[in-house]
């Protein structure tokens, strides 16, 4: 049912560099088979080794020659993501995939940088991942979110913003999920319909707050803050603001204040009580 699209689609990427996260399994792994398969270098991140290793062979074993490095990070961890930063440099990318994420990781808990694992590996890494990479891509190229359905059905945006980090969550499973998918889908979102048809067609959001780009501005802000008080405001990535300050005040003014506002006044009064 993948309707005007298919794997053939994918053009020739001979002299193209791509990064992929979460590459030695899954939707990381065909993605990265295809990429290789139609020409472009590889740098695959992995979290466990052996198990990249064992990707890697698999991959030269079907396809050949193919041009592939492996790199370890544990996308939890911002420090380690800032490590791979720096085993990137001079790397210039025309594709970053983050494709790392998980879904019910087990019980709840919180990584050593006070964030939940969820939003921690499936979110807030590939936003740093990003911005550290932002300067050295080529222009034309592209930043990839892999995003799931369960965007809309388990999320609760409303509070979010007095639940950036996770740690007001009880359990670390799908609300967790369902928020890390739906954070700051600002850019092009592509996926099937409800049908699970149509794959390659660009389409709105299943969760109202994140087609608002007021809504959106805001969670990248709040994020960027988040990293900064992680890794370090001096050891953060240049940021990119706001091409048109105008614009802030013109979405701040005409933003309904509904879900910010009364997710405010929930927070106060549960505070409060």
């Amino acid at each position: 049912m993948l309707v005007g699209w298919n794997p053939a689609s994918v053009p020739n990427l001979y002299g193209k560099v791509a990064v992929i996260t979460g590459a030695n399994s899954g939707i990381g792994y065909e993605t990265t088979r295809k990429l290789a398969e139609n020409g472009a270098e590889v740098y695959m991140v992995v979290r466990n080794m052996d198990k990249g290793r064992a990707a890697v062979e698999q991959l030269r074993k079907e396809l050949g020659p193919v041009k592939l490095h492996l790199l370890q990070a544990d996308m939890e961890s911002m420090s380690q993501v800032q490590s791979l930063l720096a085993e990137l440099r001079g790397v210039r990318p025309d594709i970053l995939l983050h494709n790392a994420g998980i879904l019910y990781p087990g019980p709840f808990r919180l990584t050593e940088e006070g964030l939940e694992p969820t939003l921690a590996i499936s979110y807030y890494s590939g936003v740093l991942l990003a911005l550290g990479l932002l300067d050295q891509m080529k222009p034309r190229s592209r930043v990839i979110f892999m995003a799931s359905a369960g965007e809309w059905p388990m999320s609760r945006l409303e509070g979010s913003f007095f639940n950036m980090r996770g740690d007001k969550f009880t359990a670390s499973g799908a609300r967790a999920y369902g928020q890390a998918k739906a954070f700051g889908k600002g850019s092009g979102y592509f996926g099937p319909n409800l049908l699970n048809m149509w794959h390659a067609t660009e389409r709105q959001p299943g969760t109202k707050q994140a087609r608002n780009p007021f809504w959106c501005w805001r969670v990248y802000e709040e994020t960027v803050k988040i990293l900064s008080e992680i890794v370090g405001s001096k050891a953060m990535p240049p940021v990119p603001r706001h091409p048109d300050p105008a614009r802030d005040a013109m979405m701040e003014k005409k933003s309904p204040p509904s879900e910010i506002d009364k997710g405010r006044a929930v927070h106060a009064t549960a505070t409060a009580a």
